[in-house]
């Protein structure tokens, strides 16, 4: 990510010298120390000063990994490298000292750690008054000469890193200022989560939680410049509470999240993205790859209350990572969203649900389609917007009475992992597994009715093409919930309910009839022997069950005709050109 920042801000860069050296001719008074700065002190190239200027004056990383620090500076450090020219007659062959970000890229543990004076004066509000005051005062002495400290180092090499002595002084001096800083925050924050403790405890602590204090380590850019101006990232994916199955250990057991009003989300994702509000200044940019269940269950809606919905600008490119049909990052199974969001603009805008033929991967930025969606969210879900037309079609189903209540005797058996359509039925299709005993797949959910009549409605309209892109664009994209089943609303009169019975029958009939019996030995649940079913196959029923829909909720053609053509090329594959 940061390799990638400096290649957006090279050009910049290089635009903002040209024009200074314009203005410059015609005003020898302007842009005099910038410029000279250029002129007196890089013997190598343009380029390379823009590169140390970048890599020392804007890119800041952090990582819990040391090897993924040392990495990205590698990165770095051979960019550079990359466009010096050597002079062989010069001193050191006429090329300028490396800039050393030690201090621009740390190792430790984004979560933990005090990130801003508030949340560092919020912990010291137990206690004496007076003890309170005077560790105030002394944490604020040392920030004040860490920050000086700080910004000699970073001058020293910017003006003046051929001084061995003066550099290597200015950056032993910053090194210890920082780790006294540091010392007496992990201290306090040990104190004050465990209570009290020996060395030992002090050092295994350290070792568990690697605590960052953002407000040290960047008290520059945290207090001088309010926060940082561009956080980018690709936070990890991992359940905070889950056991590893190897260590059987969680991320709960080896260290403790403190204040994160995310912490119920239960993944690190959401913590690091609430983080990321925390240390940004106010009219800032945030961009992240995460989950695409982040803004899409109900179980994430104290991220969605707390980071999305907090933001003037909300900015979401919905992908599909899965392997239907293709994946975003070779060997990463998840269903992801790019999201930007910042409070310098107003608007909300969104994609629909983005998948992709392999063949069509050089194109998939280039093709993306916002929509802007006027904040459209339903509860606690962020949806999806593919169009206009949907934003309408949403609203008729809005306005009418919830349709499932799950009361009564009769039932419906739905799959609960779609993928390209949904299944629903009355009937209990074969399925027999060997090793577990069951016969009906764990994947068929039960949806009940009072009677057979309203199982059957249920399950027309499960079938629709238009139930399919309601859940489509109002859920992770990934299983069937309940919750996404009691959204969506509809009462039908008489006669539409009579036309959907005798729909959903004739598709069972069909669905049936074009079933095949298959096979199948899996790793972990042994042979499974059952009937497999098409939906696609039926689909000229399914699309009476949406035109049957349609009419009710008065839906115009062109809605309709969306409704029915929605990704039609994914769901259908090949039977699409089967008469090609």
């Amino acid at each position: 990510f940061l390799f990638a920042a400096m290649s957006i801000l090279e050009p910049l860069y290089e635009v903002c010298i040209v024009r200074m050296q314009e203005w410059n001719a015609a005003n020898p008074k302007l842009f005099q120390l910038e410029l000279g700065e250029i002129a007196s002190k890089y013997r190598s190239n343009i380029q390379y000063f823009i590169y140390k200027s970048i890599i020392l004056r804007n890119l800041y990383g952090v990582d819990i990994m040391v090897e993924a620090t040392e990495i990205a500076k590698l990165r770095l450090f051979l960019k550079m490298v990359a466009v010096v020219e050597v002079d062989k007659r010069a001193d050191n062959m006429g090329l300028d000292p490396l800039p050393d970000i030690d201090f621009n890229i740390r190792c430790g543990n984004t979560l933990v750690g005090y990130a801003t004076e508030k949340q560092l004066y919020d912990d010291l509000m137990q206690g004496d008054m007076f003890a309170r005051q005077e560790f105030e005062q002394k944490i604020q002495d040392r920030l004040v000469v860490v920050s000086a400290a700080y910004e000699l180092f970073r001058q020293v090499q910017l003006t003046g890193a051929d001084d061995r002595v003066e550099y290597a002084k200015a950056k032993k001096d910053l090194r210890q200022h920082l780790a006294d800083l540091n010392e007496l925050l992990n201290r306090h924050m040990f104190t004050a989560a465990i209570g009290s403790g020996n060395e030992e405890d002090y050092a295994e602590f350290l070792s568990s939680h690697q605590p960052f204090h953002w407000l040290a380590e960047y008290y520059n850019i945290i207090h001088g410049n309010g926060g940082f101006d561009v956080v980018i990232g690709n936070p990890p994916y991992v359940e905070y509470n889950k056991k590893d199955p190897q260590t059987k250990k969680a991320i709960s057991d080896c260290y403790r999240i403190s204040g994160y009003k995310t912490e119920s989300c239960g993944n690190l994702y959401a913590f690091v993205l609430e983080r990321c509000k925390t240390i940004t200044k106010n009219e800032s940019y945030i961009g992240m790859i995460v989950p695409l269940s982040g803004h899409s269950t109900e179980r994430m809606a104290p991220l969605v209350n707390n980071f999305y919905k907090t933001y003037g600008l909300r900015l979401h490119l919905n992908l599909s990572a899965d392997a239907h049909p293709q994946k975003l990052f070779e060997g990463v199974k998840f269903r992801l969203c790019i999201f930007f969001v910042s409070n310098a603009h107003n608007g909300h805008f969104s994609t629909k649900y983005t998948r992709w033929y392999a063949e069509e991967r050089e194109f998939l930025f280039k093709k993306i389609n916002y929509v802007e969606d006027d904040g459209y969210s339903y509860g606690n879900v962020i949806a999806k917007i593919p169009s206009l037309l949907f934003l309408s079609i949403a609203e008729k189903i809005r306005k009418e009475p919830v349709l499932f209540y799950n009361q009564g005797n009769s039932f419906c058996l739905y799959n609960d992992a779609p993928i390209n359509w949904m299944r629903a039925h009355t009937f209990t299709p074969y399925f027999v597994s060997e090793r577990d005993g069951l016969i009906v797949s764990r994947h068929l959910k039960k949806l009940y009715f009072s009677t057979k009549e309203e199982a059957e409605i249920g399950c027309a309209i499960i079938n629709s093409s238009l139930y399919f892109q309601w859940w489509l664009n109002h859920s992770s994209c990934y299983n069937l919930n309940s919750s996404e089943i009691f959204s969506f609303r509809l009462k039908a009169d008489k006669d539409v309910s009579k036309r959907l019975c005798s729909l959903n029958r004739e598709l069972e009939k069909d669905l049936l009839q074009k079933s095949r019996r298959r096979v199948y030995v899996y790793k972990t649940t042994g042979r499974v022997e059952y009937d497999e079913f098409y939906m696609k196959l039926s689909k000229p029923i399914i699309d009476e069950i949406d035109k049957v829909l349609a009419k009710h909720y008065g839906f115009t053609d062109e809605e309709l005709d969306f409704i029915i053509n929605y990704d039609i090329k994914y769901r259908m594959g090949d039977e699409l050109n089967a008469n090609d």
